[in-house]
């Protein structure tokens, strides 16, 4: 009997396994509605995956469906409580589009502590801003060490990382004017 299950368990997985990528395949076309048809069943049933991408879906909205931040934070709250960094990352995405920014900062934390260095690098943004100037440094350098390239120089020091925060916020401020 127990044989018997293991297959059943092994063709289950690879038809679960098959509807994602076929949800994957359309919603790169711009088939939404398809790809919603196929993740919602797997999404219901934990899959992380199906979660986290029902969930970008109805955050940023599709050319045949309308965003709904109401069903985005559900399937990214599903994705999220599996660990997963880019769900928190979206979820605080979502709460600042809604002006929440404590629900948003909370959710960037988590990415953060869960490996993501952009959400590093935005909560070192965050607290710059409010002029926390030492917490603004640590969560900098956590992104550093989290991989982000573009940060590589923060472990020369103090003036170095003074001087790369300038830089960015020169950056940041002529694209703004752009």
């Amino acid at each position: 009997m127990k044989p018997y299950f293991s297959f059943l368990l092994v063709i289950f997985t690879l038809c679960a396994c098959g509807d994602f990528q076929s949800g994957l395949y359309a919603f790169d076309k711009g088939n939404c509605s398809k790809a919603r048809r196929l993740w919602e069943p797997l999404a219901e049933k934990g899959q992380q995956n199906a979660s986290y991408y029902l969930g970008v879906m109805y955050l940023n909205g599709c050319p045949d469906m309308i965003p709904n931040y109401v069903k985005a934070a559900k399937w990214l709250k599903q994705a999220a409580s599996h660990y997963d960094k880019d769900a928190a990352f979206a979820l605080s995405e979502l709460y600042s589009l809604m002006s929440k920014s404590k629900e948003s900062i909370a959710w960037l934390k988590k990415a953060s502590d869960w490996g993501d260095g952009y959400a590093s690098r935005d909560l070192a943004d965050y607290y710059e801003e409010e002029g926390r100037k030492e917490k603004a440094k640590t969560y900098y350098i956590k992104a550093v060490k989290q991989g982000l390239v573009e940060f590589s120089y923060a472990d020369k020091g103090e003036e170095t990382i003074d001087m790369i925060y300038k830089m960015n916020r020169r950056k940041e401020l002529l694209q703004s004017h752009h």
